[in-house]
Protein backbone atom coordinates (compact mmCIF):
# COMPACT_ATOMS: atom_id res chain seq x y z
CA UNK A 1 0.00 0.00 0.00
CA UNK A 2 1.38 3.38 -0.98
CA UNK A 3 2.11 5.86 1.79
CA UNK A 4 -0.58 8.36 0.76
CA UNK A 5 -3.21 5.63 0.59
CA UNK A 6 -2.13 4.34 4.00
CA UNK A 7 -2.36 7.81 5.56
CA UNK A 8 -5.83 8.28 4.15
CA UNK A 9 -6.85 4.81 5.38
CA UNK A 10 -5.67 5.67 8.89
CA UNK A 11 -7.81 8.82 8.87
CA UNK A 12 -10.80 6.75 7.69
CA UNK A 13 -10.27 4.25 10.51
CA UNK A 14 -10.03 7.08 13.04
CA UNK A 15 -13.19 8.76 11.66
CA UNK A 16 -15.30 5.93 13.02
CA UNK A 17 -15.28 7.79 16.32
CA UNK A 18 -13.89 4.95 18.42
CA UNK A 19 -10.52 4.76 20.09
CA UNK A 20 -8.35 2.40 18.06
CA UNK A 21 -4.91 1.11 18.93
CA UNK A 22 -1.88 1.21 16.68
CA UNK A 23 -1.91 -2.60 16.79
CA UNK A 24 -5.46 -2.66 15.38
CA UNK A 25 -4.56 -0.17 12.68
CA UNK A 26 -1.45 -2.15 11.77
CA UNK A 27 -3.50 -5.34 11.55
CA UNK A 28 -6.18 -3.72 9.37
CA UNK A 29 -3.62 -2.20 7.01
CA UNK A 30 -1.19 -5.14 7.12
CA UNK A 31 1.79 -3.02 8.14
CA UNK A 32 3.99 -2.87 11.22
CA UNK A 33 3.07 -0.92 14.33
CA UNK A 34 6.23 1.11 13.80
CA UNK A 35 4.87 2.21 10.41
CA UNK A 36 1.56 3.18 12.04
CA UNK A 37 3.29 5.24 14.73
CA UNK A 38 5.37 7.01 12.06
CA UNK A 39 2.22 7.67 9.99
CA UNK A 40 0.27 8.96 13.00
CA UNK A 41 3.12 11.33 13.81
CA UNK A 42 3.18 12.48 10.19
CA UNK A 43 -0.59 13.11 10.20
CA UNK A 44 -0.39 15.07 13.47
CA UNK A 45 2.47 17.17 12.10
CA UNK A 46 0.26 17.99 9.11
CA UNK A 47 -2.43 19.35 11.44
CA UNK A 48 -4.83 16.39 11.58
CA UNK A 49 -6.39 16.57 15.09
CA UNK A 50 -5.50 13.09 16.35
CA UNK A 51 -5.56 12.46 20.08
CA UNK A 52 -4.07 9.53 21.92
CA UNK A 53 -0.91 7.81 22.94
CA UNK A 54 0.90 4.53 22.40
CA UNK A 55 -0.62 1.62 24.29
CA UNK A 56 -3.90 3.46 24.91
CA UNK A 57 -5.19 4.19 21.43
CA UNK A 58 -5.97 7.02 19.07
CA UNK A 59 -9.03 8.92 17.95
CA UNK A 60 -9.86 11.81 15.70
CA UNK A 61 -11.43 14.88 17.26
CA UNK A 62 -15.05 15.24 16.21
CA UNK A 63 -14.65 18.67 14.62
CA UNK A 64 -12.36 17.29 11.91
CA UNK A 65 -14.09 17.26 8.53
CA UNK A 66 -12.91 15.19 5.61
CA UNK A 67 -14.92 15.72 2.43
CA UNK A 68 -16.33 12.67 0.68
CA UNK A 69 -13.91 10.95 -1.63
CA UNK A 70 -14.30 8.53 -4.51
CA UNK A 71 -14.73 4.78 -4.22
CA UNK A 72 -12.12 2.44 -5.63
CA UNK A 73 -12.98 -0.12 -8.30
CA UNK A 74 -12.85 -2.91 -5.69
CA UNK A 75 -15.13 -1.02 -3.28
CA UNK A 76 -17.70 -0.48 -6.03
CA UNK A 77 -17.65 -4.16 -6.94
CA UNK A 78 -18.11 -5.06 -3.26
CA UNK A 79 -21.11 -2.71 -2.98
CA UNK A 80 -22.68 -4.17 -6.11
CA UNK A 81 -22.09 -7.71 -4.84
CA UNK A 82 -23.70 -6.78 -1.53
CA UNK A 83 -26.74 -5.46 -3.37
CA UNK A 84 -26.96 -8.74 -5.28
CA UNK A 85 -26.90 -10.66 -2.01
CA UNK A 86 -29.73 -8.52 -0.65
CA UNK A 87 -31.79 -9.27 -3.76
CA UNK A 88 -31.08 -12.97 -3.30
CA UNK A 89 -32.36 -12.83 0.28
CA UNK A 90 -35.88 -12.04 -0.98
CA UNK A 91 -36.59 -8.93 1.11
CA UNK A 92 -38.23 -6.60 -1.45
CA UNK A 93 -38.00 -3.48 0.74
CA UNK A 94 -34.26 -3.98 1.28
CA UNK A 95 -33.77 -4.84 -2.41
CA UNK A 96 -35.48 -1.60 -3.39
CA UNK A 97 -33.32 0.37 -0.94
CA UNK A 98 -30.17 -1.29 -2.32
CA UNK A 99 -31.20 -0.35 -5.88
CA UNK A 100 -31.74 3.28 -4.89
CA UNK A 101 -28.42 3.38 -3.05
CA UNK A 102 -26.58 2.00 -6.08
CA UNK A 103 -28.35 4.50 -8.34
CA UNK A 104 -27.21 7.37 -6.10
CA UNK A 105 -23.66 6.06 -6.06
CA UNK A 106 -23.63 5.56 -9.82
CA UNK A 107 -24.91 9.10 -10.40
CA UNK A 108 -21.94 10.52 -8.50
CA UNK A 109 -19.27 8.43 -10.21
CA UNK A 110 -16.95 9.66 -12.93
CA UNK A 111 -17.47 7.84 -16.23
CA UNK A 112 -14.38 5.65 -15.90
CA UNK A 113 -15.71 4.04 -12.70
CA UNK A 114 -19.31 3.46 -13.80
CA UNK A 115 -18.36 0.17 -15.46
CA UNK A 116 -17.51 -1.23 -12.02
CA UNK A 117 -21.20 -1.13 -11.17
CA UNK A 118 -22.66 -1.88 -14.62
CA UNK A 119 -21.77 -5.58 -14.95
CA UNK A 120 -22.94 -6.55 -11.45
CA UNK A 121 -26.12 -4.48 -11.88
CA UNK A 122 -26.88 -6.13 -15.22
CA UNK A 123 -26.60 -9.53 -13.53
CA UNK A 124 -28.86 -8.21 -10.78
CA UNK A 125 -31.48 -6.94 -13.22
CA UNK A 126 -31.49 -10.20 -15.18
CA UNK A 127 -31.86 -12.25 -12.00
CA UNK A 128 -34.79 -10.03 -10.94
CA UNK A 129 -36.44 -10.53 -14.34
CA UNK A 130 -36.11 -14.32 -14.07
CA UNK A 131 -37.68 -14.38 -10.61
CA UNK A 132 -40.64 -12.19 -11.68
Amino acid sequence: MRSMNRLFSIVLLLRRGKVITARQIASDLEVSQRTVYRDLKNLMEQGIPIEGEPGVGYSLRKEFYLPPLMFTDSELKALAAGAQMIHGAGDSAMAKAANYALAKIEASLPQHLKSSLEAPRLALVSSMAKSA
